[in-house]
Order: structure tokens, then sequence, then C-alpha cells
């Protein structure tokens, strides 16, 4: 009998789902909105981690479905590294900056900033060929999907950022 051990990848695969699980039952203990129509504070979590599940269920199915020949370990370049590295410390600039410089512009910068760097570790052509070009669409979609997030939830859902 041939017993194939369970991969990190699905291990991982698991852990999310059951941190991801976690979070919809906390979202559930949020106190509701007062009524049936209202939106409340534990509905917007409570949607984004049920679309993680299912998600994660999709990226665990696969990973169950791969045959070790397909499990090669590659090793990380060092652009890969130092652009995890940059990720997260711009995600904790982020959370430190959104109270200094307001929702708007925060999430206009991280998302700048992350996007310009995910393209430089992926090695994007654009990046290289019209460097100014693809800067200048990123700077476009940074703002505008900060100030499409901020509009619709603090007028479409009435929440108030910082």
């Amino acid at each position: 009998m041939d017993m194939k051990l369970l991969s990190g990848r699905v291990l991982f695969d698991i852990a999310l789902l059951l941190a991801a699980a976690i979070g919809v039952q906390q979202a559930q203990m949020l106190p509701n909105a007062g009524g049936i129509s209202q939106i409340g504070p534990g509905d917007f979590p409570t949607i984004v981690c049920g679309l993680g599940i299912v998600a994660i269920l999709g990226v665990l199915i696969g990973d169950l479905r791969k045959t070790d020949a397909d499990d090669r370990i590659q090793p990380l370049s060092w652009q890969q590294v130092i652009s995890a590295i940059a990720i997260c410390a711009l995600l904790a600039a982020y959370i430190v900056m959104m109270n200094i410089l307001g929702f708007i512009i925060s999430t206009t910068l991280f998302l700048f900033a992350a996007t310009a760097t995910c393209a430089w570790a992926m090695g994007v052509g654009a990046l290289r060929e019209k460097k100014l070009r693809f800067l200048v669409f990123v700077a476009a979609f940074s703002t505008i999907s900060a100030l499409f997030v901020y509009f619709s939830f603090s007028y479409g859902f009435g929440l108030i950022f910082p």
C-alpha cells in the first residue's frame, strides 16, 4: 500500500480555510444593524470570508489533484524575496498612515506602490518598455479604486472612514 503524505500546500490551504471559517463565525457575532434591510457591521466581513472560503476550496481541490511530479520546489529569486518584504513593509506603512493621511490618500499610495512592486517582481514587460505610461495607468487605477471604495462605502453603506 502506497501512502501519500499531505503536502505543505494542502496543510496551508486547510489552515486558510479554517481561518476564513473563524472569520465568518466572528463576523456573525457582531451586533445587528437594527433592521432587516440595513447593512450591519458584520455583513461585509461575512461576505469577504465567505468568498474566501469558496476561493480557498477551489485552490484546495487543485492542490489535492496535483501529483508528486507537479510539486517541484522552485527556489525563490532575490527579486521575489525583496518584493515580498516590500509588500509587508508597504502594508505596515499603510496601516500607520491611514489615520494620518486619511483613507483616500493612504489607499491610493498603497495601491500604487503595491502594484508597481508586484509588477517589478513578476517582470511585467510594460514596466520595462513603457515605464511612464504604465505608472500613469497604475496611478489612475489606484486613485479611481480608492475613490470608488470610499464613496460606495461612505454614501452607499453610511460607514465613516478616517
